[in-house]
């Protein structure tokens, strides 16, 4: 063989070692084997990494208001609310919970974790785990490798992956209910076309109800309330 032939690049598959971290509801923290982890209630956990806030970082961390349950869910960038805000209106899924567990494990090209951004419990008990990518960084070669490396790892769970990046402009509506952004990309017929931007809700052209958009209204309305009256009381009465 001659010296200068190329080696192939080693498969993830080659070599497969996970383990799955976690915290349960009490706050401590498990890892297991894999063949452990898919019987694990991830959903009833908390967070395995608190998300990082401090200024000038890249992303933009906040909270969404689960219209699901009540409650906040923790996000680290400006595309993850979009995507909670679909599943929270997914009449299939019935929970999901943001930084649910961390992959510790090595292959054949190295050591390596990753946290997932999104686990989602479906009615049927099907799971489904979702990374949230910039759109600039998705043909990154080490995202590409973490994308491979976490896809093969649910597969040998028994779950369904999926990385995904921006919305499309439907999907944008559906997800945020707003009016004032966003058409490109849209489906004909979308009410919240730039027909509706001119003329408003009440537009004559608008046929039947954009029930999603409604709801992330609603639900985005009732946290606004909530919020206005927790800072009264902080605030407390006017001298």
């Amino acid at each position: 063989m001659s010296c200068d032939a190329k080696v192939p690049e080693p498969s993830v598959r080659d070599i497969d070692m996970v383990r799955v971290r976690y915290v349960d509801s009490e706050g401590l923290q498990h890892l297991v084997r894999l063949d452990e982890a898919a019987d694990v209630p991830f959903e009833n956990g908390r967070m395995v990494r608190a998300i990082p806030s401090h200024r000038d970082q890249g992303h933009m961390p906040g909270q969404y208001w689960v219209a699901k349950w009540g409650d906040f869910a923790d996000y680290e960038s400006v595309l993850e609310p979009k995507w909670l805000t679909l599943l929270d209106f997914d009449p299939q899924v019935t929970v999901f919970v943001t930084q649910p567990l961390e992959f510790d494990a090595i292959d054949a090209r190295g050591v390596w974790q990753h946290t997932p951004d999104v686990f989602v419990r479906h009615r049927d008990d099907s799971v489904l785990l979702l990374d949230v990518k910039n759109p600039e960084l998705r043909d990154d070669p080490e995202v590409l490798l973490q994308e491979e490396r976490t896809r093969h790892t649910c597969e040998r769970l028994g779950w369904d992956y999926a990385m995904v990046s921006e919305l499309s402009g439907q999907l944008y509506h559906l997800a945020t209910g707003t009016l004032d952004r966003r058409t490109e990309g849209c489906n004909p017929g979308c009410p919240y076309d730039t027909t509706l931007l001119a003329l408003g809700d009440a537009a004559p052209t608008v046929t039947g109800r954009h029930l999603a958009a409604e709801r992330a209204r609603a639900g985005r309305n009732i946290f606004r309330s909530g919020f206005a009256r927790l800072a009264h009381r902080w605030r407390g009465p006017r001298s």
